[in-house]
């Protein structure tokens, strides 16, 4: 698989998002298992998925605005992806014993143009990966049943196995 990282343009910068800050450094800090939002972690799922090509684009100002951080290419489509990674990442409920994820509403956000949202562990180990689209009209769906949905400051929590049907993971 080859991985290509999209540059830092200062002039588009200047623009579009004045306060981005291309450096993950600059952002968090050092902290975090490998200093990244989880791309890293990201691509090496992508890689096991088939990817034949992926864009890093964690320093270019226009994906990120677009909520893009990878592009991946396979044989047959093209996927744009937002990987969730930290506190709205994937998430082990120790007590009730049950993996899930957290949806914001900053995911629908029309200004947002990925078409896949990813979800990486803790530990960079586990992955959930889906449609935006499809989660969104699963989520109405269960609405419409009369799911209720319990909320974090993160977002409206998914239990894993509410959404089974769309999604890919190597969590089984």
């Amino acid at each position: 698989m080859i991985v290509e990282k999209a540059p830092f343009v200062e002039s588009v910068r200047d623009i579009l998002w004045p306060t981005f800050t291309p450096l993950i450094e600059d952002k968090h800090g050092d902290q975090g298992i490998r200093g990244t939002r989880g791309e890293a972690f990201a691509i090496d799922h992508l890689e096991k998925l088939g990817a034949e090509y992926v864009i890093d684009h964690s320093e270019d100002v226009i994906s990120q605005f677009q909520g893009i951080d990878l592009t991946a290419v396979y044989r047959d489509r093209i996927e744009t992806i937002d990987v969730k990674y930290g506190k709205t990442g994937l998430y082990w409920d120790k007590y009730n014993k049950f993996w899930y994820i957290t949806a914001k509403n900053d995911f629908w956000n029309p200004r947002k143009t990925n078409s896949y949202i990813m979800h990486v562990g803790p530990k960079g180990d586990v992955y959930v990966k889906y449609n935006k689209l499809k989660l969104k009209e699963l989520m109405s769906e269960l609405h419409k049943r009369g799911h209720k949905y319990k909320t974090s400051q993160y977002g409206d929590i998914l239990p894993l196995r509410l959404i089974s049907s769309i999604v890919t993971t190597n969590l089984w």
